[in-house]
């Protein structure tokens, strides 16, 4: 993640890796039914965000894909940000870059729309099992 230049903050920018162990039991026992697992926040520019990962989907709607969105956390804050989703296929042993947006992207913590940003399908839950 990346966050853009304004006029009082010089570029910043920083890495967050989530790692999921035990996929198929971490489905069954903690994400049943559209569920979630929220990762510990992390800080990038001094604000703080989290990943909130959905291994059967989407909160409206169970699929055969995970879901994957970044959530601004800090109260009240506005952010500029450049956000790229990337897996680790085990089996191959190589980062994929999955999802992201070359465009900064506006993050406002105050509002239900602008406070995250993601994706629905990220990946099949099929190649997220085979690679874990």
């Amino acid at each position: 993640m990346e966050t853009a230049p304004s006029s009082s903050m010089s570029p910043a920018s920083g890495t967050y890796v989530l790692d999921v162990h035990g996929f198929s039991g971490l489905r069954r026992q903690h994400c049943g039914g559209g569920g979630c697992i929220v990762s510990p926040t992390f800080t990038v520019a001094g604000l703080e965000w989290a990943i909130r990962y959905h291994p059967e989907g989407d909160a409206d709607e169970v699929t055969d894909d995970v879901a994957v969105f970044v959530v601004l956390v800090t109260k009240d804050a506005t952010a500029w940000a450049h956000v790229e989703f990337r897996l680790l296929d085990q089996a191959a042993g190589e980062m994929v870059t999955f999802f992201g947006e070359k465009d900064p992207i506006l993050f406002a913590s105050g509002s239900e729309d602008l406070s995250t940003w993601g994706t629905g399908e990220l990946a099949a839950r099929s190649f997220i099992a085979r690679s874990t």
